[in-house]
């Protein structure tokens, strides 16, 4: 059918999954990001993967705002899901949860691409992006509450659509974004 969607349309479309036997998971939200982030899991902060950050990562996301902070409240109620957790993880063979926890947190994260100005050089941002992207959302009407269990890649549309309301031209439209993407892949196989 379409051998390439744009990560607009992608997030407006965003599914349910199913990780290593764990039903229903939502898509990554902004609080799930923020979270996890904080938390150092190697599938957001990037690291040695290990079965403790598949297990926190499925922790969190089975959980809305609300939920994740009573697990932090509650450390023994928190410890005890990490375990049952873990114990249904290691029946999976680790190549196989790794993949499944990549693909999920890729395709959870994926948004538009931007164009580099030129002679422009990267700024830090004191605030983390994920405050941006609740900003953004309850700067439109959405509740603190919504915004911070939105899909984050729907989040990050809204952001960057924001953005470019305000003049920003740094956002590539998803035609161009597709053959940057299909020439990098070309690099890549040609390696």
């Amino acid at each position: 059918m379409l051998d390439w969607v744009s990560p607009w349309w992608q997030a407006m479309n965003l599914p349910t999954w199913e990780i290593c036997g764990f039903r229903r998971i939502p898509s990554l939200s902004v609080w799930h990001a923020f979270a996890l982030e904080n938390l150092g899991n190697a599938y957001l902060c990037g690291g040695r993967c290990i079965i403790d950050d598949a297990a926190s990562l499925i922790l969190i996301v089975t959980r809305d705002m609300a939920g994740g902070q009573r697990l932090v409240a509650r450390d023994r109620h928190r410890h005890k899901q990490l375990a049952r957790i873990a114990r249904r993880l290691r029946k999976v063979p680790f190549a196989d949860m790794h993949a499944a926890c990549n693909q999920y947190v890729r395709a959870c994260y994926r948004v538009a691409g931007r164009w580099q100005k030129e002679g422009a050089a990267g700024k830090l941002q004191g605030a983390p992006h994920t405050f941006h992207l609740v900003c953004a959302l309850s700067g439109i009407g959405w509740t603190w509450k919504d915004a911070w269990n939105a899909p984050i890649a729907l989040a990050r549309c809204v952001y960057d659509t924001t953005r470019e309301d305000g003049g920003d031209d740094t956002i590539m439209h998803p035609r161009y974004e597709r053959l940057a993407e299909q020439w990098a892949a070309q690099k890549v196989s040609a390696n």
